[in-house]
């Protein structure tokens, strides 16, 4: 598990490169620069509703009959998850799921740097309580989630 757990991590490396001349070319690409509370916010919602929508149509897509066994099965291989094996997961579902997903709102919004460390960073906790079996509070309950890989 950790071992594919650090390749999937390592895919975000090159898809980071790929983005950072659309970073450098922004408006303000200072990190020590913030934007307003509601500039944040609205990007922050932006980026929620855009990786609901991406996950949630690729996470659709990767249960098709005809591809579940050559590429989402393995993350179903925990059927009790743990916080560790939220990334363990085929490259393409990483990709797809995992990488675009999370990046689509902040690419559509060129978000500052600032805000896509407050977004990732909510993110990863958000991913990571949805696989810990725990309901910690103002995250979602990850009890729909524990049932979808049991069964």
């Amino acid at each position: 598990m950790i071992l594919t757990v650090l390749f999937n991590q390592s895919l975000a490396i090159p898809a980071s490169m790929i983005h950072f001349k659309d970073w450098q070319n922004q408006s303000n690409p200072d990190v020590r620069y913030v934007p307003s509370t509601f500039d944040t916010f609205v990007t922050l919602m932006l980026c929620m509703l855009g990786h609901d929508f991406v996950f949630y149509h690729g996470h659709k897509l990767l249960h098709h009959r005809s591809i579940y066994k050559y590429i989402h099965k393995k993350h179903h291989e925990w059927q009790a998850p743990i916080a560790a094996a939220a990334e363990y997961a085929h490259p393409i579902e990483h990709v797809i799921t995992g990488l675009f997903s999370a990046s689509v709102g902040l690419i559509i919004t060129a978000a500052p740097i600032p805000v896509m460390w407050l977004w990732f960073t909510w993110l990863g906790f958000q991913v990571q309580n949805d696989h810990s079996g725990y309901h910690f509070p103002l995250m979602f309950s990850p009890e729909f989630h524990d049932y979808h890989h049991l069964k």
